[in-house]
């Protein structure tokens, strides 16, 4: 299961969604659309080298609980949003916290930019 975190609003839905069309193949790359803002989690099945890979995403609201999705992770995709300075620095805080879980010392972390979103 790969975890997919970061604040509210970052554009994490946004990723999932194009990481969908990409492998998809789909023909609306260059599309942006606009996608409801995640309260909860959103579970979703990606087909990457004929092998499923599970993503949940989880709301930036719900980083209390956060933890108890680490167990079961294999990864974890942090998203921050680049062009909101006062977010960088409080998603540095989460970053941090996340990295130092005790349960995700063996995961594989990844970085998102938005703002590297914006050029797909």
């Amino acid at each position: 299961m790969c975890l997919l975190l970061g604040a509210t609003g970052v554009g994490k839905t946004l990723l999932l969604k194009r990481l969908q069309n990409i492998l998809q193949f789909s023909s609306c790359l260059h599309k942006l659309q606009k996608y409801v803002l995640n309260v909860g989690t959103n579970l979703t099945d990606l087909i990457l080298r004929r092998r499923k890979i599970t993503v949940v995403e989880l709301g930036g609201c719900m980083e209390p609980i956060w933890p108890k999705y680490y167990v079961d992770s294999t990864s974890v995709i942090f998203v921050v949003d680049c062009a909101s300075v006062v977010q960088i620095s409080s998603s540095c805080v989460q970053l941090l916290s996340v990295l130092s879980a005790e349960p995700l010392q063996s995961a594989l972390c990844s970085y998102s930019s938005t703002h590297s979103l914006l050029s797909m």
